[in-house]
């Protein structure tokens, strides 16, 4: 049954999020020509935190999103994992803008700091939060009973990147660049997937420490790049190739074992039961 409810989780989350943004591409490409509300756009790219709670739901009742949920508030993860949240959240989009300026000699525009404040802020209830829920609050515990810790990461980072293929092409940001943009979408997803798994798994299964993590980085890159001309992503490239590297350094750091340790499966067990 938690095989099932595994693959019924993607199947799902799939479901909802291309069944509109796929349309809405065709839309962008003049394939297609109806009209889409914004709402239903938005609510499509929530669907792995709305396929989590309506299969819980359907498995294991009230209890079951209880402790679906529980993790959201364990705050208690220690100084470490907060420097290692907001450092790699938030001071390595602003370090990769330096580089960026400095090569490119293209001059840095940065919005008031309160504009930062207001991006985390609202962006949290947002994608970091009903992804996180779906990906590492029900997804990575269940995989992470039956794979590695590091074939989990690669698998949800795999998913977790086709994902945003239709989303991306509907937004469309680069024109002609966009499949590109894309592509390094991709491996950061699967870079991110490995950092918040070794996250997830030195705070034993903090999902609040994921969300945090998910926010800044969405946050930061909002903030920092937004005075980038339409055209241009090349801090983001910058910033993909680092997180990239951040993860393989945690990779042989950890020897592919991601902080996870024997004990970490009865931290996890409560998660899917």
């Amino acid at each position: 049954m938690k095989n099932k409810s595994t693959l019924l989780f993607v199947v799902l989350t799939f479901v909802i999020t291309w069944s509109v943004e796929i349309p809405v591409a065709l839309v962008k490409y003049g394939y297609l020509a109806i009209k889409i509300p914004k709402g239903l756009q938005t609510l499509s790219t929530l669907a792995p935190g709305m396929a989590a709670l309506l299969i819980t739901a359907l498995l294991l009742g009230k209890n079951g999103i209880a402790k679906l949920l529980k993790p959201l508030f364990q705050w208690r993860i220690g100084l470490k994992s907060y420097a290692f949240i907001f450092g790699t959240g938030i001071l390595l989009p602003f370090l990769t803008l330096l580089i960026f300026s400095v090569v490119s000699g293209q001059p840095i525009q940065i919005e008031p700091a309160t504009s930062l404040l207001f991006y985390l802020a609202i962006l949290l209830f947002f994608s970091p939060l009903w992804e996180e829920i779906g990906w590492r609050g029900f997804l990575l515990p269940r995989l992470q009973l039956r794979y590695s810790a590091f074939h989990a990461s690669l698998i949800i980072g795999i998913i977790w990147g086709l994902w945003h293929l239709p989303i991306i092409l509907a937004i469309n940001p680069y024109g002609d660049k966009s499949i590109i943009y894309f592509l390094f979408i991709f491996l950061g997803c699967i870079a991110i997937s490995i950092l918040q798994t070794s996250i997830f798994n030195v705070t034993k299964g903090s999902l609040l420490a994921c969300v945090l993590l998910h926010d800044t980085i969405n946050a930061s890159a909002a903030y920092f790049y937004s005075g980038l001309s339409k055209d241009e992503f090349g801090p983001f490239k910058i910033f993909t190739v680092f997180l990239i590297l951040i993860a393989l350094v945690i990779y042989i750091k950890t020897k592919g074992k991601l902080y996870f340790s024997n004990t970490h499966s009865e931290v996890l067990r409560p998660h899917i039961n």
